[in-house]
């Protein structure tokens, strides 16, 4: 069985490359992928993570989930502590010189007690010392700094994330983060502050052809266009779902001919019901 490649996003695509191509002549952005589960987003954040990495970028990149957004900071220690934990002596002290020392309190403190404020002065030397980190993290590459599931971020990550993007013009670095439409963010306000700040890109579902093109991949033949849209009718056209399907029609031996059609429109409902399942377990926090 071969892993489906990525069908249907070139103009998505295309998007992120040239916001990748300003960045390297010095121009920042900020993107926000959206859209609903399994449509697509975290599947092209890995893509421009590799167009990036393949043009010479820093990446930084972090995954948000429900069971780490009561712990300060989550977010951004995924996003510095590998580059802190890999640089020499030399890189680390011109990483961390001046106020970017500062975001070591981020990086390295212990989390407040429960019930503990930090002081306001305090934060913002916090702040602004991960601003410098970041800043100077670009001093010698650009950086794509990337977060998948925003809207599960930790409080003070977001809060950064604000600082950071009003502060980013003429740096060159793409700020690029993925939002799932129908989550509850546990920081709403904070989430729609950074959504507001970026250009936003709604991920669709895709079409009948993009499905016959992950057909394709899966079965290693060419496929029937009434097998393909019974598919794309049994999924709605969305790509996990689509997965999901292909492959529960591989397991039971089902051709991707015109004959398979029924029994596409059998295991349709039991494909969205493993995908449910699958994404309420992920998310499920702990008791």
């Amino acid at each position: 069985m071969r892993a489906p490649r990525l069908v249907g996003r070139a103009h998505e695509l295309a998007a992120l490359r040239r916001m990748l191509g300003e960045a390297r002549s010095g121009a920042s952005s900020v993107v926000c992928l959206e859209g609903t589960p399994g449509i697509g987003k975290t599947a092209l954040l890995r893509a421009a993570v590799a167009m990036a990495r393949e043009s010479d970028f820093t990446v930084v990149t972090a995954q948000a989930s429900a069971i780490e957004r009561d712990f300060p900071f989550a977010v951004v220690r995924q996003l510095f502590e590998p580059v802190i934990a890999r640089a020499s002596s030399a890189e680390r002290m011109a990483l961390l010189t001046g106020s970017a020392v500062h975001a070591t309190q981020a990086l390295t403190a212990e989390p407040p007690a429960p019930g503990i404020q930090v002081s306001p002065a305090l934060l913002h030397a916090t702040f602004h010392g991960l601003y410098w980190l970041t800043a100077n993290l670009t001093a010698s590459s650009p950086v794509l700094l990337a977060v998948d599931e925003v809207q599960w971020a930790d409080a003070p990550s977001l809060r950064w994330l604000s600082y950071l993007l009003r502060r980013i013009e003429s740096m060159p670095l793409v700020v690029l983060f993925t939002l799932t439409i129908g989550e509850e963010a546990a920081e709403a306000h904070l989430v729609t502050d950074l959504v507001n700040a970026a250009y936003r890109v709604r991920l669709d579902a895709l079409a009948a052809e993009d499905v016959a093109s992950l057909a394709e991949d899966v079965f290693g033949v060419d496929t029937d266009p009434d097998f393909a849209a019974a598919c794309h009718a049994a999924t709605g056209g969305n790509p996990f779902l689509i997965r999901e399907l292909l492959y529960a029609l591989e397991h039971e031996d089902v051709k991707p001919t015109a004959e398979a059609v029924p029994t596409i429109r059998e295991l349709g409902p039991q494909a969205l019901a493993r995908s449910v399942t699958a994404r309420l377990q992920r998310h499920a926090l702990p008791v």
